[in-house]
């Protein structure tokens, strides 16, 4: 189970050491992303850089077997493009905003104050991605 002695695998013969350390990165993913890990005040920095590990796992699967390029190139394909869709959503429309006043209500409530771009029209049923990575702390 620890060893290259069986002598499969795409790349020296590993398949038994990826194969074991991927299930150890896909067991840590799973417990962080538990809703007791996820809702726990201050823990959810833990549930999104477990979920980071998504990278050495890819490069393992890559590592562990010559055909996983065809079980790959759909899901990352579409991975690539919602990262271009979500950068190009990064590059203001219509100008940037600025956080003026954060006021906490109540327990679970914030008020935030934003100053609204110069070409900003608000439109019934329209919404905004608000991202604030200090606040999500």
């Amino acid at each position: 189970m620890f060893t290259t002695a069986a002598k499969i695998g795409w790349v020296g013969h590993a398949a038994p050491i990826t194969g074991d350390i991927l299930f150890v990165i896909l067991v840590v993913m799973f417990v962080c992303s538990m809703q007791i890990v996820r809702q726990r005040s201050g823990w959810f920095q833990l549930f999104r850089y477990t979920h980071l590990l998504f990278w050495p796992m890819f490069v393992l699967l890559v590592i562990h077997t010559k055909h996983f390029w065809k079980w790959a190139i759909g899901p990352m394909t579409l991975f690539v493009l919602e990262k271009i869709y979500l950068f190009k959503r990064h590059i203001p429309k219509y100008g940037r905003t600025r956080l003026l006043s954060v006021r906490f209500e109540d327990k679970d409530v914030i008020s935030l104050t934003i100053e609204r771009p110069k070409h900003f029209r608000f439109r019934i049923g329209g919404y905004i991605n608000i991202c604030f990575p200090r606040l999500g702390k």
